[in-house]
């Protein structure tokens, strides 16, 4: 079409700007981006291997940081009056808090304990405190472990918050026979029962969190947004209206490795969106600029916007979608839900409406490594036929780097920024 609309005597020119899109590409891709990206970790010009002691290193790093500054707001509370706070019976709770937990192996990298469980309770306690808003508000603390005593981190904190012991306080220990052949049953049996426990405080929302799962700062001031302004009401033609689905979860965390803008539909429209404002920019000056002084047609014009079309697209593809969230979202109010996924389960609110639904489910149901516990609940939304929700941007980040899953350190390029 471009070629049709360019009279004989223009060919050079239109030879002489596709040699200079060439050559931009050309030095944006294989000179400027490699250079500025080496150090951008979900950018396709980061060296994942290459690079792994030093992601390790770094890693570490933040976790004695962030393990610092919660072990000293954990020293600057009055242990029994936190423990009453949320151990006494209330009613009217707002959202129950359960974290999931078992004793981990010991880091291999330096061998210290990486204490994630006090990293996150302490975390999820203060952003509470502080964003409340006068809502009651239960933590607790689901000790899976076997026997409950050997988690010596979750006996510690059960100083300051209530602790549930799946196995009581007697030394009952699995066979270690049992437990490597069936460790995903043994993970859907640990979360229906705190799942389960969590029905007994009759709260409006239960968070249920894995133990590495680092909530953000202003975790609770964006949960309590969410499922006010973007799951329980939403906006239709500029009113807050109440949402009619049915809902049965909402995922405040996703992978971020896996959050390139091609792993998902919706991360797609989202760079399509991200590439569209600056090519339309890009198209509206050369118009502006040459084509009303008659020096560019119309059809130079769309393929102005084509090219830059492509090249914003590519550039934003290379550099990688995580880096651009925090900047899509600054704000709490930017903050949005989109259709969840299979994969993860690190942190979701349940509501109290579908909560005896999903125990139920997961009660008849048996997990294995082919078909573990988030494969498992994503099949209860065929059979109940109710919505799930994604927020978006992350307000949790998996800071775990030893697996309690597999009971093995594992290599967990750590990218995040000290939390």
């Amino acid at each position: 079409m471009y070629w049709k609309c360019l009279p004989q005597r223009s060919i050079w020119r239109t030879f002489r700007h596709l040699l200079v899109t060439l050559v931009l590409y050309y030095l944006t891709f294989f000179v400027v981006l490699p250079i500025f990206c080496k150090d951008l970790p979900f950018s396709y010009y980061y060296s994942r291997t290459e690079r792994l002691d030093e992601n390790v290193r770094q890693a570490m790093n933040w976790n004695e940081q962030r393990l610092h500054k919660e072990e000293s707001h954990l020293r600057s509370l009055d242990a029994e009056k936190t423990f009453q706070e949320y151990g006494e019976t209330k009613e009217n709770i707002h959202i129950a808090v359960g974290i999931v937990t078992v004793s981990r192996v010991y880091n291999t990298y330096d061998g210290t304990n990486p204490k994630y469980l006090t990293q996150v309770v302490s975390r999820v306690h203060r952003s509470i405190k502080k964003h409340r808003r006068g809502h009651k508000n239960v933590v607790f603390i689901c000790n899976v472990n076997s026997p409950s005593q050997d988690h010596a981190e979750a006996m510690e904190l059960a100083t300051y918050f209530p602790v549930v012991h799946k196995y009581g306080t007697t030394n009952v220990r699995l066979t270690k026979e049992w437990m490597p052949s069936l460790v995903f049953h043994k993970e859907q049996e640990d979360y229906l029962f705190c799942l389960n426990f969590s029905r007994k405080y009759d709260a409006k929302y239960v968070v249920l969190l894995q133990d590495d799962a680092m909530p953000h700062d202003d975790f609770y001031a964006k949960l309590l947004y969410i499922l006010e302004n973007r799951v329980e009401m939403r906006y239709s033609r500029g009113e807050l209206v109440a949402n009619t689905e049915k809902w049965s979860w909402l995922k405040m965390n996703f992978p971020t490795p896996s959050a390139g803008f091609f792993s998902n539909w919706l991360f797609t429209i989202e760079g399509v969106a991200l590439s569209l404002i600056p090519a339309s920019i890009t198209a509206l000056i050369y118009d502006i600029c040459y084509r009303q002084s008659n020096r560019i047609s119309l059809c130079f014009t769309y393929y102005i916007f084509i090219i830059s079309f492509v090249y914003f697209g590519a550039t934003a593809a290379s550099i990688g979608r995580p880096f651009f969230l925090p900047y899509l979202y600054s704000s709490v109010h930017l903050s949005a839900i989109r259709p969840g996924t299979s994969c993860c389960i690190a942190a979701v609110v349940y509501p109290s409406a579908s909560l005896s639904q999903i125990v139920d489910y997961l009660a008849d149901v048996d997990c294995r490594a082919w078909y573990p516990l988030d494969f498992c609940l994503y099949d209860f939304l065929e059979t109940s036929g109710m919505k799930q929700y994604l927020a978006v941007p992350n307000i949790f980040t998996h800071i775990g780097m030893v697996s309690s899953l597999h009971n093995r350190a594992v290599v967990f390029p750590a990218f995040h920024a000290p939390l």
